[in-house]
């Protein structure tokens, strides 16, 4: 059996320059595209708009379907029908799933049409309680933000 022997010392300085290496060449790109930063935000959905939707949608959710149990597709359409068409939410089947591992939603009914199963989500106990408690910091904050800025 032959025994390889590497010099620590050697094999840090080889990793730390490989490591610098691959951070200049990062920045360097990351500066070339300045010009499409704010693109590549809302592409990539790192922009506020993306951050806020993420945040604000199991609110719109709970919200709407406080009124009423229904399935993705029709809450969905819900959505950009009550906010003319400006507000989607293109990842609701995660929020939706999501939600109801917290116990904030349910699955009322699931019915089959036309060979595709459609599960109607009705809000918890705890999904009125929660939206309670989380309209409530919303609006405090809405408020502290709006007199800070304007």
């Amino acid at each position: 059996m032959s025994m390889l022997y590497i010099d620590k010392t050697k094999f840090c300085v080889i990793i730390t320059v490989i490591q610098i290496k691959h951070g200049i060449d990062d920045m360097k790109s990351k500066m070339h595209n300045t010009s499409n930063r704010q693109n590549s935000a809302e592409e990539s959905g790192h922009s506020f708009k993306s951050y806020f939707k993420r945040m604000t949608s199991p609110l719109l959710v709970l919200s709407i379907l406080r009124e009423r149990p229904m399935y993705c597709y029709e809450l969905s359409t819900e959505i950009k029908k009550r906010s003319s068409g400006r507000l989607a939410v293109s990842v609701l089947y995660p929020v939706l799933y999501r939600m109801e591992e917290q116990g904030y939603i349910e699955i009322a009914k699931t019915e089959v049409i036309d060979g595709r199963a459609r599960s109607y989500y009705q809000v918890t106990a705890d999904g009125e309680e929660y939206l309670k408690k989380t309209l409530a910091e919303y609006r405090e904050l809405s408020e502290i933000f709006s007199r800070l800025i304007y």
